[in-house]
């Protein structure tokens, strides 16, 4: 058994970009189909991820057992109801999606800030840290220096004081960020009821592509294209692929849904 947990704790980031590969490459070319046959536990999965998010913005130890049943409770629903289930997959890929983009915006701008302000902190900065220093602005109303010296303990407070601006920039930034996340979020839930399969295309193949595309960032891999052309280059290249996969028997449920609407008003 230690044998087991000395191999994980070894190998954990390099299998975690191996399942994080896997699994946004998955998203981009069979989205759909993911969603069709494992729809309850792709919802019970980024319900969890979900919840880990809402745990960077609130460390707490609890907040562990509350990721935890957002992941099962989200998988419940799905595997209650189809429709539900896929409202969820729209809402909850689009959040993941938007709030990954809007929190690696808003590190690169805090990261040059800290470079433009000439100071250096002991650690880099992380996106979780950033989101807890969103929450804590709020918790202390305000008082920037009260909630750098709880995010980052180990810095000097007198570098720490000279990038409060940086920071408040940055708290500044990924609150419009998260909100403007959140709305997406929403309008691809509600436009899914209508669109459906549509919507669960784009919003999986979104969250395969910024799943995908950040690992490539940690490589000299293609290096020499921008983020955002790569992050466009998955993204339309996803799309395409699976509705060429998958529009016929899209358009053949279509139908076949429409012809038992017509056939059961015939009948009453």
């Amino acid at each position: 058994m230690a044998g087991i947990i000395e191999f994980v704790q070894n190998y954990f980031p390099l299998l975690k970009t191996i399942l994080t590969a896997v699994v946004g490459l998955a998203l981009i070319l069979f989205g759909e189909g993911t969603f069709r046959r494992f729809y309850p536990a792709l919802c019970a999965g980024m319900g969890l991820a979900v919840g880990m998010i809402l745990h960077s913005a609130f460390p707490r130890d609890e907040m562990y057992m509350v990721a935890v049943m957002i992941g099962i409770a989200a998988g419940v629903v799905a595997y209650e109801n189809y429709k539900c289930g896929l409202v969820l997959t729209a809402f909850l890929a689009s959040l993941l999606a938007s709030v990954s983009f809007v929190l690696r915006r808003v590190y690169e701008d805090t990261m040059l800030g800290i470079g433009g302000a000439v100071s250096k902190l002991n650690a880099v900065p992380e996106k979780s840290s950033l989101l807890r220093v969103w929450f804590l602005r709020y918790k202390y109303e305000g008082d920037m220096k009260e909630v750098l010296s709880r995010t980052y303990k180990d810095e000097n407070p007198y570098t720490l004081n000279g990038l409060s601006k940086v920071f408040e920039d940055a708290a500044d930034s990924l609150q419009i960020g998260l909100g403007i996340a959140l709305l997406i979020a929403i309008f691809a839930g509600l436009i899914s009821i209508i669109l459906a399969d549509y919507i669960i295309i784009a919003s999986t193949t979104a969250l395969g592509s910024i799943m995908l595309v950040g690992i490539i960032e940690e490589t000299e891999f293609l290096k020499q294209i921008e983020y955002n052309y790569k992050l466009a280059i998955f993204f339309f290249g996803g799309m395409a692929f699976q509705i060429a996969r998958y529009y016929k028997s899209i358009e053949s449920e279509r139908q076949t849904k429409k012809r038992r609407g017509l056939y059961e008003k015939v009948r009453k």
